[in-house]
């Protein structure tokens, strides 16, 4: 039934107007439907436009994140090179320091345990030799070393902690007794201090050396790169 087959007869006041309820419950029900259709295809489309707007605004933020990784690591890159170059001096006066003090480590060489523990001169020498382990640039820059690759600071801050180590090694050796660490009858607790000491400087050289080696290498490119940018 038509809507005007159901209200036309009331538009008037005629005493004989009476309303179809069937149809007008009809009539507001097909009007709730359309309602109802229309209210949905809105949302549908509110909601496209919704999604569309978040895609965007997505896509913004991780052009936004990536170029921002992006120059985080050019500055990192930049940071880390102009660090290496930096220090290149000193890691570069290292390698002949380092050289001595590891030659003098090994089995039948000067510096090894019997010698050192019974030679005040060769204890002298090594102190005296560990002194060329100049970190201070080094030093300078700990600050600066967690801005960069963890390969690089962390090989830069154990480098510089260890050169100190191996002239606190060194000082201790050359405060302790004289002593025959071969012989029976000697004072067992000197050649413990001894045997320790020597030890742990050993493996702070030979550690230390070849953080430096690496370093080195690594500061030479650095400085190339820096000089090629000028």
């Amino acid at each position: 039934m038509l809507a005007v087959d159901v209200m036309v007869p009331c538009f008037t006041a005629a005493p004989t107007c009476r309303l179809d309820w069937a149809g007008v419950a009809a009539v507001v029900s097909s009007l709730a439907v359309v309602v109802a259709g229309v209210s949905a295809y809105a949302v549908f489309r509110l909601g496209r436009q919704a999604n569309r707007l978040a895609k965007i605004a997505l896509d913004s933020a991780t052009d936004e994140r990536n170029e921002r990784l992006r120059l985080d690591a050019l500055r990192a890159a930049r940071e880390q090179r102009t660090i290496l170059a930096h220090v290149f001096a000193e890691l570069d006066a290292m390698v002949g320091t380092f050289g001595a003090l590891a030659n003098t480590t090994g089995p039948g060489q000067s510096g090894d345990l019997p010698v050192v523990a019974r030679s005040t001169e060769v204890r002298a020498r090594l102190l005296e030799k560990s002194k060329e382990l100049i970190t201070t640039r080094i030093d300078s820059m700990v600050p600066m070393l967690a801005r960069i690759s963890p390969e690089i600071g962390l090989r830069l801050a154990r480098l510089a902690g260890d050169c100190a180590l191996i002239k606190q090694k060194l000082e201790q050796l050359a405060r302790y007794p004289v002593v025959d660490v071969s012989a029976p009858s000697a004072d067992q607790a000197h050649v413990r201090m001894v045997t320790a000491s020597f030890r742990a400087y050993r493996v702070l050289v030979v550690r230390a050396a070849e953080d430096q080696k690496i370093l080195f290498g690594m500061a030479i490119d650095a400085t190339r790169v820096l000089e090629e940018t000028d």
